[in-house]
């Protein structure tokens, strides 16, 4: 397909806000090693852009993403409580890489150094 979809890189800073954030909110954070079928785009924005891609479970929903089953679980007060807890875990995660002088300096180094064009082109092309 054109353009391709770059590999996804999850940003280290970000991924342990959010893991520390899902601990504090008592959900046990997991490790992806990566998952099998799909595509996104969100690869090629984290090629540019400090990015994470998390997941979140609906707590005791055992239905597969995309059937009916997992329709059913998407409409519950456990999958309400998934969309808050992710809610406070991006926004966790965001305040946390702004917060210390020298990872918001980190961060702000790495977004002034992005070429010109550069969420606009897949890696490596002009």
């Amino acid at each position: 397909t054109e353009p391709r979809y770059d590999p996804l890189v999850q940003e280290p800073l970000l991924a342990d806000a959010w893991n520390d954030a899902l601990t504090e909110l008592g959900r046990e954070p997991i490790a992806f090693s990566g998952m099998a079928g799909g595509s996104t785009d969100m690869g090629n924005v984290s090629q540019v852009v400090p990015s994470i891609h998390p997941g979140i479970a609906i707590i005791g929903s055992t239905s597969a993403p995309h059937t009916e089953g997992f329709a059913a679980d998407a409409a519950t007060p456990a999958a309400d409580r998934a969309v808050i807890d992710s809610a406070i875990g991006l926004a966790w995660a965001a305040a946390t890489a702004a917060l210390t002088p020298s990872s918001r300096a980190d961060l702000l180094a790495r977004q002034a150094a992005r070429p010109a064009g550069a969420t606009t082109h897949p890696q490596g092309e002009e």
